[in-house]
């Protein structure tokens, strides 16, 4: 990411609730973005497998990318609002 790009930044949020299957993809597909400034805000909704080991080995070393994680499922508006909540960017893109 260069962030001393004038491009406005994007917040591409990933809502995941026991997604281990699909997970890694939706980061990859997040993070190879070849748009100049954007983050990467990734919630889990209470995932009883192992998607938040998965999400935070898949985001070590990326600094425009963060995790989020409910200790309880909120269902995907609720995980939704978190992303909203959290985001920094001018532009929101939700990953489905």
């Amino acid at each position: 990411m260069n962030t001393t790009s004038t491009a406005p930044l994007i917040s591409i949020g990933i809502c995941v609730y026991n997604s281990e299957d699909t997970v890694t993809r939706a980061i990859q597909g997040a993070l190879e973005q070849d748009y100049p400034n954007f983050e990467v805000i990734i919630v889990d909704d209470g995932s009883k497998d192992n998607s938040p080991e998965i999400i935070q080995n898949m985001i070590k070393g990326h600094d425009n990318a963060r995790f989020i994680q409910h200790e309880t499922n909120k269902t995907f508006p609720g995980a939704l609002n978190t992303v909203i909540t959290n985001a920094k960017g001018e532009f929101i893109a939700i990953m489905g």
